[in-house]
């Protein structure tokens, strides 16, 4: 399993790379071919839309990387003098 999190201001990312696992489920689906049970809606009334806060997901250190793909975005949606600023 690989997890990596991406971290911004107002929202956090999180991207989970694993082999599908039995009754796996959740945004992306369930994994069971089926892509017509993969709806937005479908997924909320399988698994639900939040997350209670009481639930720990992470535990451990993270390891933060700047991908290419946040470079891009960085360059594309932040001007260059606030960039200057944040590194």
């Amino acid at each position: 399993v690989k997890v990596s999190v991406y971290q911004w201001n107002n929202y956090v990312d999180v991207q989970i790379e694993m082999s599908p696992q039995p009754l796996q489920d959740g945004v992306c689906g369930n994994v069971n071919g089926n892509h017509a049970d993969d709806t937005t809606q479908a997924i909320i009334q399988r698994v639900g839309a939040r997350v209670r806060p009481s639930d720990n997901l992470l535990s451990g250190k993270a390891i933060i990387m700047f991908t290419p793909q946040m470079a891009k975005m960085m360059a594309t949606e932040c001007a260059t003098t606030r960039q200057a600023s944040a590194q």
